[in-house]
């Protein structure tokens, strides 16, 4: 496989903390989802929300029939799929 892309982030205490990418944007504060016990701090995210959003973002834009074939090639092909596949139940849906 060819090197497309190199990113990079400084992350300070873990799920409950702060990020920041090597690009100089600005930061995400980072709080536990109460779902999994934690306080779920307005104006923060989570791991799974940011993976959700990185998931998608390859998708967005596209009409709804266009969108539904990418998500089936994408189950296939990408890498994010390839790392959850028989590690982590996803079901996968494009909504308007």
């Amino acid at each position: 496989m060819s090197h497309l892309c190199t990113a990079s982030a400084n992350v300070v205490g873990g799920r409950d903390g702060h990020a920041e990418t090597g690009d100089g944007l600005p930061g995400l504060i980072r709080s536990i989802p109460r779902a999994l016990g934690g306080p779920d701090r307005p104006q923060t995210t989570h791991p799974e929300r940011l993976f959700v959003v990185g998931h998608a973002a390859r998708i967005g834009g596209a009409d709804r029939e266009t969108a539904e074939a990418l998500v089936a090639a994408a189950r296939q092909i990408s890498p994010y799929s390839k790392a959850m596949r028989g590690n982590i139940a996803v079901t996968p849906r494009v909504v308007d």
